[in-house]
C-alpha cells in the first residue's frame, strides 16, 4: 500500500516515465526524411529569375544508424526509469521502517495496523458473517 502510494506520488518517477514518451518520439523523428527547401529569386542581371531546390539525401546507412541510435536511447531511458523505480521503493521502505522504529513498534505490528486501517476492524469470517479482525486492538 505504501509502495503503491509512493510510486504514484513521486515526481521524479513521473518525470522519468514521461521520458519514455520522449524517447519513442525520438525514434519517429529519426525515421523521417527532412523537408525540402525551395528558394526563388529575381535579379536585374542575366538570368533574371532563378529557382533553387535543396533536399537532403541520406547516403548509405545514415538513416538506419539514426533510427538504431534512437532505439538505443529508448532502451537507456527504460534502464533509467527502472533505476528510479528501485530508488523510490527503497526510499519508501526506509521511511516506513524508520517510522515504525521511531514509534517503537515492530514491523509486523505496523503492517497489521496498516491492514486494520485499510479494511477496518471487521473482516469477513468463514462464511458466518463478519468477525473482529484478530490483529485489531
Amino acid at each position: 500500500m505504501a509502495l503503491d502510494l509512493g510510486e504514484k506520488q513521486n515526481l521524479d518517477l513521473a518525470a522519468a516515465r514521461l521520458q519514455r514518451a520522449i524517447a519513442s518520439a525520438g525514434i519517429r523523428i529519426a525515421g523521417e526524411i527532412a523537408n525540402p527547401a525551395v528558394s526563388i529569386s529575381a535579379t536585374r542581371d542575366e538570368p533574371h529569375e532563378s529557382i533553387f531546390f535543396d533536399q537532403e539525401v541520406p547516403i548509405g546507412e545514415q538513416r538506419g544508424r539514426r533510427i538504431a541510435m534512437a532505439r538505443e536511447e529508448g532502451a537507456l531511458t527504460d534502464v533509467e526509469v527502472a533505476a528510479v523505480e528501485r530508488r523510490v521503493r527503497r526510499q519508501v521502505r526506509e521511511a516506513f521502517y524508520g517510522a515504525t522504529l521511531a514509534l517503537g513498534t515492530t514491523a509486523e505490528r505496523a503492517e497489521a495496523e496498516l491492514e486494520v486501517t485499510r479494511y477496518g476492524p471487521w473482516r469477513e469470517g468463514n462464511g458466518d458473517g463478519f468477525a473482529r479482525h484478530p490483529k485489531a486492538t
